[in-house]
């Protein structure tokens, strides 16, 4: 049997510490020595991160199951331009992001949104294209859904 040099353990918990001992066999049954290693899972809680300005390419914000984009007029809850609920690279606030849902925007499918949490400069509450932003994709940052 071959080497394999990668286990994944769950800790059960946050800030729980678990060992790991590791001995080898050579063919005669012969035993080596016992390796240990220890690893600690982090403290529980709030995943935050801030965009700063520029972090985002133009793009409509929308409410939770909302429709607000409207690609026959090109305007966001009616409106066009860099007016909110709009959100473009040339905006100069930072966007302030905890989680992030999976929903429609009702013309191009499903897609993956962050919701723009209290200390954003505009559109809180709302939640914006995941892929419209430097970020990208909240799951692999770790981020909880919401």
């Amino acid at each position: 049997m071959a080497a394999s040099g990668s286990r994944t353990i769950n800790t059960g918990g946050y800030e729980q510490t678990r060992t790991i001992d590791v001995q080898t066999f050579n063919s005669l049954g012969t035993g080596g020595a016992i390796a240990s290693a220890s690893a600690t899972s982090g403290k529980k809680g709030e995943w935050t991160t801030t965009m700063n300005p520029g972090a985002v390419q133009r793009s409509c914000s929308y409410t939770l199951g909302g429709s607000n984009y409207d690609p026959n007029k090109f305007t966001c809850d009616g409106k066009g331009g860099n007016q909110p609920p709009w959100m473009y690279t040339s905006d100069q606030g930072q966007i302030v992001v905890r989680c992030y849902i999976d929903q429609s925007d009702g013309w191009v499918g499903m897609q993956r949104w962050w919701r723009i949490e209290s200390g954003s400069y505009r559109n809180v509450g709302r939640y914006i294209i995941a892929g419209h932003t430097y970020l990208g994709d909240p799951a692999g940052l770790g981020a909880p859904p919401c």
